[in-house]
């Protein structure tokens, strides 16, 4: 094992150990990991996390990948934590996505229905595409201003016509929501788009520099007359000045 691969897993073992003390929860964490990353640059580092609904608790594990050799999983476990055979056990009701009376909709049910049997392609897309979000801005997250949310709610309040305080209330509470989940709901779409924005504005530019042509928009009207008389006289005031196209296709009308 060569210095820099030992002085990592020591490294990293810390970091492990240091998130169990202090009871870090995962968005502290990640900021950690970041500056851990940048200590180690030559290794792939990946930081994983599952919380236990059981306790809240959070336990972390780390993927060192060795080019051309392999991946190594490191972790910590503490003295009276939740103890290894749990992790990971559903409860019977996990799997449950509706419930109707006494009809059950599982999760795997549901998604069967809107991959294979609506067809529903976007909905199943959107899921994966939500993931692989968040994998990029975990790794390189974006900043978000207390001015770009407040705009980023009031567009949504107007969207869904929440113009009063007891409108916005009504409506969290028809969907079970509370003002904090709604702005961190609102967040996340603007990050994702100005991650789209980031990722996009380059290759949009060099697009357009190229296809510009393609881009090139023409708006043509025209006025009918029942006799050639009267178009002249218009066109003879449209060209002299005295009045615009669409003055005079108002004044025909």
């Amino acid at each position: 094992m060569n210095n820099t691969l030992e002085q990592t897993l020591a490294n990293t073992l810390e970091y492990l150990r240091l998130l169990v003390r202090e009871g870090t929860r995962p968005e502290e964490a990640l900021a950690d990991f970041r500056f851990l990353q940048k200590q180690h640059p030559d290794i792939g580092m990946d930081l994983l996390w599952e919380e236990e609904a059981y306790d809240q608790s959070v336990h972390y594990d780390t993927l060192l990948h060795l080019a051309g050799e392999g991946t190594v999983s490191l972790s910590f476990c503490p003295d009276r934590a939740l103890p290894w055979p749990m992790r990971g056990v559903h409860r019977w009701s996990e799997k449950d996505l509706v419930r109707v009376n006494n009809t059950v909709l599982t999760v795997a049910e549901a998604i069967a229905c809107l991959d294979f049997i609506w067809d529903e392609v976007r909905i199943v897309n959107r899921l994966v595409d939500m993931c692989l979000l968040r994998e990029v801005l975990e790794k390189d997250p974006i900043e978000l201003s207390d001015a770009e949310l407040q705009l980023a709610m009031n567009s949504f309040r107007r969207k869904h016509k929440l113009y009063k305080a007891e409108d916005t209330y009504r409506w969290l509470e028809q969907h079970s929501m509370t003002h904090e989940k709604l702005e961190s709901l609102v967040a996340n779409e603007v990050i994702v788009a100005k991650l789209r924005d980031h990722v996009t504005v380059e290759q949009v530019t060099d697009y357009f520099a190229v296809h510009k042509i393609d881009f090139d928009t023409a708006y043509i009207a025209q006025i009918l007359f029942s006799d050639k008389e009267n178009a002249h006289q218009v066109w003879e005031q449209i060209r002299s000045g005295e009045v615009n196209f669409y003055e005079a296709a108002q004044h025909c009308f």
